[in-house]
């Protein structure tokens, strides 16, 4: 799969761990924008993270 195509799993499923990053933003609302931005800026291996809404 490609990135931002996994769909969420649950931690107890997950085995190992295939991603590192120096800085993890949990959110990507306005403050996850400015703190990935920001870290990028500095340098840093940046992961964001999101929520996933399901609209039924």
């Amino acid at each position: 799969m490609g990135v931002g195509t996994e769909l969420p799993q649950l931690i107890t499923e997950i085995v190992e761990w295939d991603v590192t990053a120096q800085v993890i933003v949990v959110g990507f609302g306005i403050a996850g924008a400015c703190a990935a931005i920001s870290a990028a800026e500095a340098g840093r291996g940046c992961t964001c993270g999101g929520t996933i809404r399901r609209i039924e």
